[in-house]
């Protein structure tokens, strides 16, 4: 699945795509939080609030400078 036929799913589609994914970290910003997947030839953030209590979205891209955020904790393992 490329990332414009992830994009075209439903939310609940989408949250069972990310299942055939791998998890590769997570970050924190002052109001958010996120949990990063690599899909067969993208990535996908799941943006919930800071204290995980509401999902806010799905943001799917193929950029690599937006994996910046998640280097520092691939350094530290």
């Amino acid at each position: 699945m490329g990332i414009y036929e992830f994009m075209n799913l439903s939310d609940d589609k989408k949250g069972e795509a990310i299942l055939n994914g791998f998890f590769v970290g997570h970050r924190k910003t002052k109001t958010e939080t996120a949990t990063l997947y690599c899909l067969e030839s993208f990535f996908v953030e799941l943006i919930y609030t800071k204290d995980h209590s509401k999902f806010i979205r799905f943001r799917p891209f193929t950029k690599i400078y937006l994996l910046e955020p998640y280097l520092d904790q691939t350094r530290s393992h």
